[in-house]
């Protein structure tokens, strides 16, 4: 065989043994960058950073949950039950609102008509840089260009969980959907675990205490910057329901606000948040970080703020009963009330 022979036969094997892997990838596309699981399939929904974006885009759904790890342990039969919803959940572990932003971004492009959003957000977000992300997402996966799908199309680990799909479909997996990313069973939740989670931050701040009390507006312009990824999709969807959610931390969690000195800049934010929130007619708020019998429980936390499932089937049955909602009359004096617990909360009763 000649040379030029030799390269060609070789060439034209690599290049089939690509197509045929990217063939196997857009078939089974584990990620549902470009469709619904084909041939019955089952769909296993594992990573969220990798798989939400396509599930938004091509699942069939009227309702979304959209936020952070404070989301995954809902279950979407619980809205679809309770409400009459079609529900799908998309989240993302330590999710910022330019997260938020690509997820609802999603939500919202197409023809879909998407009637309820319940909407977690974070006190960590609305303090942090507009631009965080959780982690580097795959934009590939994300954008509408065809070209840089072959980072998709052509990639080993995609192409492994293509494989993986046949192989359930061939054995006859069956996926529990309601319970994607769900971890309330994979922890160990007590207030041991609690305790073993803030002692660091605890030694920390108390070793290199701040100088005095950081000013109410701190974060404002932050604040400002995170509302502005969120609120464009309120005002240009009038026709859809927005359910926004303030999760209860525990009350660790705020100790470590009142030891940073961020305690009143933190809740000024939450307030200003709610108060943007509460001027559209689509918006509902509820408030739950005030909830002291919850929060002061800690066994029911896995580090000061994650909570068991238990918690998260309180937030929709209060979503449904309209308990814990917050309006522009009452808002202030719920924010006043966490304060009250955060400042004079007896912190060392609980390290003794």
């Amino acid at each position: 065989m000649s040379y030029r022979k030799f390269v060609w036969v070789n060439l034209i094997g690599i290049f089939s043994l690509l197509f045929l892997g990217g063939m196997v990838v857009f078939i089974a596309d584990p990620f549902y960058h470009y469709h619904r699981p084909w041939f019955n399939l089952p769909v296993v929904l594992y990573n969220e950073i990798y798989q939400t974006s396509g599930v938004a885009e091509n699942f069939e759904y009227d309702s979304a949950i959209v936020g952070s790890s404070m989301t995954e342990n809902f279950r979407v039969s619980w809205f679809d039950e309770d409400f009459g919803w079609d529900t799908i959940k998309l989240c993302y572990e330590g999710a910022g609102t330019d997260d938020l932003k690509a997820i609802l971004t999603e939500v919202f492009e197409g023809e879909r008509q998407v009637k309820n959003v319940v909407l977690a957000v974070d006190d960590y977000q609305m303090v942090s840089d507009s631009g965080l992300k959780a982690i580097d997402r795959p934009e590939y996966l994300y954008n509408d260009n065809i070209f840089d799908d072959v980072n998709y199309l052509f990639n080993k680990d995609a192409f492994q969980a293509a494989l993986e799909r046949i192989a359930d479909g061939i054995t006859g997996r069956e996926e529990d959907i309601d319970g994607a990313y769900n971890f309330s069973g994979k922890y160990e939740f007590s207030k041991e675990q609690v305790l073993k989670d803030a002692a660091p931050f605890r030694e920390n701040i108390k070793a290199y205490p701040p100088e005095g009390k950081a000013p109410e507006d701190k974060y404002l312009q932050q604040c400002k910057d995170n509302l502005n990824n969120l609120l464009p999709f309120v005002e240009e969807n009038p026709d859809t329901q927005f359910m926004v959610v303030f999760s209860p931390y525990s009350i660790v969690n705020w100790e470590k606000k009142v030891l940073a000195g961020t305690l009143e800049a933190q809740l000024y934010v939450d307030a200003y948040t709610i108060e943007q929130f509460l001027k559209y007619e689509n918006v509902r708020v509820f408030y739950f970080q005030d909830e002291y019998d919850m929060i002061t429980d800690l066994d029911k936390y896995m580090d000061t703020c994650h909570y068991v499932e238990e918690y998260n089937h309180y937030i929709e049955q209060c979503l449904k009963s309209g308990k814990n909602e917050v309006t522009e009359e009452n808002y202030r004096a719920r924010i006043q009330n966490m304060y009250e617990i955060a400042a004079f909360y007896d912190y060392d009763a609980i390290w003794e």
